[in-house]
């Protein structure tokens, strides 16, 4: 049996690399040398895998109270929304780390 091309945490680089670059998926798989087709399946299974978060730039109105509710905004922070309808809230200042320990924790194998 031969090993994949590239392991899951090398995809999810890829795709981090192609909405860094701005470029569209066509030019930016033809620049790195990936299979188009091979980007667009991973990209899928992960998505149905739950491993994608969107996120979204909280704008900055009054916050109301220390609760944290999904969907409500976070001044100076971005909530991140999980599978299963499970968010994160980032604040300016955190710890790096911390947040990819937890997303490890709740985006990883069950």
């Amino acid at each position: 049996m031969s090993k994949p091309a590239h392991s899951i945490a090398e995809w999810r680089e890829i795709f981090r690399q192609q909405q860094a670059s701005g470029l569209p998926v066509t030019a930016f798989c033809r620049r790195q040398r990936v299979p188009q087709a091979s980007f667009f399946a991973w990209r899928r299974k992960l998505r149905e895998a739950g491993s994608f978060a969107e996120v979204k730039v909280a704008p900055e109105p009054a916050f109301r109270g220390r609760g944290v509710h999904p969907g409500e905004h976070h001044p100076g922070g971005i909530e991140l929304r999980l599978a299963g309808q499970r968010s994160i809230v980032v604040r300016p200042g955190f710890d790096r780390q911390a947040l990819l320990d937890l997303l490890a924790v709740l985006e990883g194998p069950a």
